[in-house]
């Protein structure tokens, strides 16, 4: 994030620069927040990360920037990789599934 900038209009411009697509929120606040301290690094920090969920298509290529990412790929819910994944990506998936099937209990 830049100084000064709300993390949806970090999303909105690190989509657009990263992926070379345009974000389509499903809500417009953040669905999940992660706290931790990190580990091995001088100087120590927090790292905070604020997770919004976002419209996708498996079916659509994506031009993607190739100094930032060497390939991408998307995965079923059942097969994704979390010892490969970033953050806290398992806790992250393991709520989205509790309110997903949650809603389609109701």
């Amino acid at each position: 994030m830049e100084v000064n900038e709300h993390p949806k209009d970090a999303v909105i411009r690190e989509l657009k620069e990263e992926l070379n697509i345009d974000a389509e929120f499903i809500i417009d606040s953040p669905f999940f927040l992660s706290v931790s301290e990190t580990v091995n690094e001088d100087p120590s920090h927090t790292d905070v990360s604020l997770c919004y969920l976002l419209h996708g298509d498996a079916n659509k290529s994506i031009n993607f920037d190739r100094k930032e990412f060497e390939e991408y790929a998307w995965f079923a819910i059942n097969d994704i990789p979390y010892e490969q994944a970033a953050f806290d990506l398992k806790r992250f998936m393991e709520k989205f599934n509790e309110i997903f099937n949650r809603r389609q209990e109701s």
